[in-house]
């Protein structure tokens, strides 16, 4: 859903559809000031470490992780293999399956394979899902 240009990057144009679509005006000053917080191209792999380093006390608020994990549901519910296939292929660090297995048995992923999107937003944000 952030990436509207389907070029695998989130670029301005991404960022500010993403902020039309929830509602929140934004200015070109504080997309480039985004932007330029990556250290690369913002890929998924990068967005998510990205959110990392916010959980560890870095530069994103809960609402900017929830609106970025909410952007992958599907009926309330994040597919995790794809999740899987996105984060150990892309990016300079790509993760390793066991290091994905470990986590995803911590998040109770059902018979499908699915996730509920809100327990992946509240075992992201640091202050839980709650708004």
């Amino acid at each position: 859903m952030m990436d509207y240009d389907k070029d695998g990057v989130l670029g301005k144009d991404d960022l500010r559809a993403t902020f039309d679509w929830v509602g929140r005006p934004t200015t070109d000053k504080e997309l480039n000031e985004m932007l330029s917080e990556a250290d690369g191209p913002i890929n998924l792999v990068n967005l998510l470490g990205m959110f990392a380093a916010h959980m560890s006390g870095d530069a994103y608020d809960d609402q900017t992780v929830k609106n970025a994990i909410s952007s992958f549901d599907k009926k309330g519910k994040v597919d995790l293999e794809l999740l899987r296939k996105r984060l150990t292929t892309e990016g300079d660090d790509p993760f390793n399956n066991d290091d994905l297995d470990t986590a995803y048995e911590a998040l109770g992923v059902d018979d499908e394979g699915n996730v509920a999107t809100s327990v992946l937003i509240e075992a992201l944000c640091s202050g839980g899902g709650g708004e």
